[in-house]
């Protein structure tokens, strides 16, 4: 009772501290008193619609005179000009203020007297690769609209793209050096993470030359993992590649964030933005969890390169950038305080999870602009500019005629896009014909997918679900682990459903629908996937990864025991489950 009490509380004083919060900054421009000795540029989006740009301080210039009081020392500055113009002075007393740069201004400045200290910069106008792959881009392409793969429907799922193959990667060391191959250009040896030394040396003489590097995490840990990528991403910007990191602002750690200054300090062409979603209507507001724990939960890694095609790559998945994902055991990085550190009296959890590899210049291309329109979203209605578009005059394209393997990719924003998600994955359920096989760690789905499910089963088709209920290690684990039971006391008798018995939490997001349909990316069988959070992945049809996929998780079952018994539920649990009903 006490842990439910506890989370209610703290869940309430969030929703209302975001209930009074506005629109959130995409992009945090971080100062301190040394800023003011000498002169930067900050790369804004502002090509559609205004830009607008979090300013976080800290330092001694500029302190206020006391808590509540408006006396801070405007006088002395900084200000925000444009069109050589005041528009207003930054009250940096209180640590944050937030700028709004016109759309399409390029005469923004922040001035310390009369010293511009910051300048503005449009991003389309400097840089190539926004520019083309940004504001304007779009693909034409129509469909028969006679299921899934071939749908019209969806405003936010890309045009179909041919692709000769995917590498799984369900070995999260693996998968960990696939990605250090892409970004370096050479292999490097298992030591290198057994070592666990973030600071060893990297060989950079092979690195590709990468126009772009689009990054979408959960979260971004300033450990290990963290350290090493940043290194590497450190290098690139700072040779012209453009480099855009989004993750989720809450849940960040202080030293993730100051990783965060020390990488956009040091090059304007690496931007990062901590997500937070806004909610317009003032009643909504009050919901806390809408408000406050929404999460941006897309999970990829794109590079574009016009130098070599073959380094234009696509990695989805549901691995974040955190060492739980990476070591199996608890690693030790106490001699490298200034990082994060795993608590060594905590229960250790390694997110055993797997990811796909795509090497194909247009599939990196359409992903990689679908990602910049999330990037580029309204910030008040929380909606992206679809990447796809077609009219009367658009001819239909056979994707037969694309050859055996084909794909979509999916941005889901379920708050603005009329649930399109959840359509989708019924419109999946719906067209199966003989059977369907899902990989999912939470298991809490939606009436309408519950219901498909059903009608899957009385249609004959065979149902299997792989999950888990022991989460220990996950944050509120015990809530979560309650939240599997009910869909799983529903579903026991009537699909397989299967427990994972390993060492770990098995955290694989995974639809398969007959032999050659699926879906892989972020998203889980849960309520705050199709209703909460910002999601991605990619639906594939090809047959021959479908069974790949099809053997992956007949590895899983191997660790697995089926249920086939109802599941003792806890009291308290349960009462917070019905009060906070889908928004969990």
């Amino acid at each position: 009772m006490t842990k439910s009490v506890l989370f209610i509380t703290s869940l309430t004083i969030l929703g209302a501290q975001a209930a009074h919060a506005g629109p959130t900054a995409p992009e945090t421009l971080y100062l301190t008193d040394k800023s003011f000795d000498g002169q930067r540029e900050f790369l804004v989006s502002n090509s559609r619609r205004d830009g607008v740009v979090q300013i976080a301080y800290k330092g001694s210039l500029f302190k206020s005179q006391g808590v509540g009081s408006e006396d801070y020392q405007a006088d002395n500055g900084p200000d925000l000009y444009c069109n050589n113009r005041w528009v207003k002075s930054l009250k940096l007393g209180i640590g944050s203020d937030e700028v709004t740069i016109p759309k399409q201004n390029s005469s923004c400045q922040i001035r310390l007297g009369s010293k511009a200290v910051v300048k503005f910069i449009n991003d389309e106008s400097y840089s190539p690769i926004y520019k083309k792959f940004g504001t304007s881009y779009r693909e034409e392409c129509r469909y028969s609209d006679d299921g899934p793969m071939t749908s019209i429907r969806y405003r936010n799922m890309s045009c179909a793209q041919a692709f000769d193959g995917v590498e799984i990667l369900s070995d999260s060391i693996d998968s960990f050096l696939a990605k250090l191959e892409v970004l370096l250009g050479q292999k490097l040896p298992k030591s290198f993470i057994e070592a666990q030394d973030p600071y060893a040396k990297l060989d950079f003489s092979k690195a590709p030359k990468l126009d772009a590097i689009y990054l979408s995490t959960l979260l971004y840990q300033n450990d290990f993992s963290g350290q090493v990528l940043g290194r590497i991403l450190k290098f690139h910007a700072q040779r012209g590649t453009m480099v855009n990191i989004i993750g989720t602002g809450y849940m960040h750690s202080d030293n993730a964030t100051s990783l965060f200054k020390e990488l956009t300090e040091q090059s304007k062409n690496i931007r990062i933005q901590e997500y937070k979603y806004f909610e317009d209507e003032f009643f909504k507001k009050f919901l806390f969890i809408t408000n406050y724990f929404r999460n941006m939960h897309v999970k990829a890694l794109v590079t574009i390169s016009s130098a070599n095609p073959k380094d234009n790559v696509v990695i989805v998945g549901g691995r974040n950038v955190h060492d739980g994902f990476l070591f199996q055991s608890m690693p030790n990085l106490a001699r490298f305080p200034e990082l994060d550190q795993i608590d060594p009296n905590s229960t250790f959890a390694y997110w055993q999870d797997v990811e796909f590899l795509i090497r194909s210049p247009k599939v990196a291309q359409t992903i990689y602009a679908h990602l910049l329109k999330l990037w580029n979203r309204d910030l008040v209605k929380t909606t992206i500019d679809p990447v796809a578009f077609y009219n009367k005059s658009t001819p239909v394209t056979d994707l037969n005629s694309l050859g055996e393997n084909t794909l979509r990719h999916f941005i889901s924003l379920p708050f603005s896009d009329d649930k399109a998600l959840e359509k989708l994955y019924v419109e999946m359920l719906d067209h199966a014909k003989s059977s369907i096989v899902i990989s999912s760690p939470y298991l809490r789905p939606t009436k309408s997918l519950f219901d498909a499910i059903l009608r899957a089963v009385k249609r004959g088709i065979r149902v299997d679900i792989q999950t888990r209920i022991n989460l220990a290690g996950d944050t509120q684990a015990w809530l979560y682990e309650e939240t599997n039971k009910v869909a799983i006391n529903e579903l026991y008798d009537k699909v397989g459903v299967y427990e994972w018995q390993g060492n770990s939490i098995l955290h694989s997001k995974i639809i398969v629908v007959d032999g050659n349909l699926s879906f892989v990316g972020s998203v889980n069988l849960s309520r705050r996937s199709f209703i909460q959070d910002v999601e991605g992945g990619l639906l594939i049809q090809s047959s021959n990864f479908n069974q790949q996929l099809r053997t992956l998780i007949s590895g899983y079952r191997d660790q697995s025991r089926q249920i086939t018994e109802k599941q003792k539920r806890n009291f308290w649990a349960t009462v917070v489950l019905n009060l906070i009903e889908d928004q969990i």
